[in-house]
């Protein structure tokens, strides 16, 4: 919700400036969790978050357990990922990123799957943030600090956006 809400003045830019203006947004949210201490904690965030409830007898609170349970959503979402990028949709998405002035040209309506994109992409963050928080049991702003961001863009960077496991790779050599 939060992604579908800043993607119209974010999708405005282009290249750096979009990179500078999803920075700038990352960071205004972080501060914003900062400042709002009654619901979010502020600066020491949201402590005592719990594994997930034991599923087949398998308790979360065993790190194995934990690890095979990411593991299977990781491999899910990924599959979900790797077949949209694979669907009409995905490769009508790599067209408007390839020229978008040629998709406008002939009808595509370029903002709508941008934002579909940009919307996708969060949501599987915030997959990964929901993991990441119940394994440590606590969730704070200084989780998700510029240097991890910076990490991120360095993985793809390293393994290159014009591929679906280009990015995957660059975070496997950063690791």
């Amino acid at each position: 919700i939060v992604a579908f809400a800043i993607s119209y003045p974010i999708l405005r830019t282009k290249q750096f400036y979009f990179f500078l203006s999803t920075f700038a947004a990352g960071e205004a949210i972080r501060q914003s969790f900062i400042q709002f201490k009654g619901t979010f904690g502020g600066i020491e965030g949201i402590p005592f978050i719990d594994p997930p409830d034991p599923i087949y007898g398998f308790s979360f609170y065993d790190t194995t357990n934990y690890y095979f349970l990411v593991l299977a959503f990781a491999l899910i979402c990924g599959a979900i990922m790797y077949t949209f990028d694979r669907s009409r949709v995905g490769r009508t998405i790599k067209a408007v990123a390839a020229n978008e002035n040629l998709s406008k040209a002939v009808g595509m309506n370029t903002w709508r799957y941008k934002a579909l994109a940009f919307c996708l992409g969060s949501f599987f963050a915030g997959v990964a943030g929901v993991f990441f928080s119940n394994y440590n049991g606590f969730v704070a702003p200084t989780d998700y600090t510029t240097a991890f961001m910076f990490k991120i863009i360095a993985a793809v960077i390293i393994g290159g956006s014009r591929t679906f496991w280009g990015p995957l790779l660059g975070l496997l050599v950063l690791t």
